[in-house]
């Protein structure tokens, strides 16, 4: 079952993204959480064909600081969201689109 933000009642559609301009390879790649009616399909094109890995723009992107880690070992993180997608294929008006999966599919992030 889909996924609903509890604040907002949008769905919740996760995906996996990097940012290329970060110098720390650990902060790098981060999950980001996108609340939207549908999820948001990217209409740039692949990097290099079959990756998978796109240039976006993100739209309403926020970072919410939360304390992570177990016992000891805490420490702060960020919880990333997002309204969407510049150029977004996706639109709630097309209603006749096939829903996907609630994995996005791996995005790259461009500055």
């Amino acid at each position: 079952m889909q996924r609903t933000d509890p604040d907002t009642g949008l769905l919740q559609w996760v995906a996996a993204v990097s940012d290329p301009d970060e110098d720390k390879a650990k902060r790098a790649s981060f999950a980001l959480t996108f609340l939207a009616p549908v999820q948001p399909v990217p209409a740039s094109p692949e990097l290099l064909a079959g990756s998978g890995i796109r240039m976006i723009e993100l739209e309403g992107l926020t970072a919410e600081a939360r304390r992570m880690g177990q016992g000891e070992y805490t420490y702060v993180g960020f919880v990333y969201r997002a309204t969407g997608i510049k150029g977004d294929t996706n639109s709630p008006a097309w209603e006749a689109k096939p829903s996907g999966s609630s994995r996005g599919e791996s995005v790259k992030v461009g500055g």
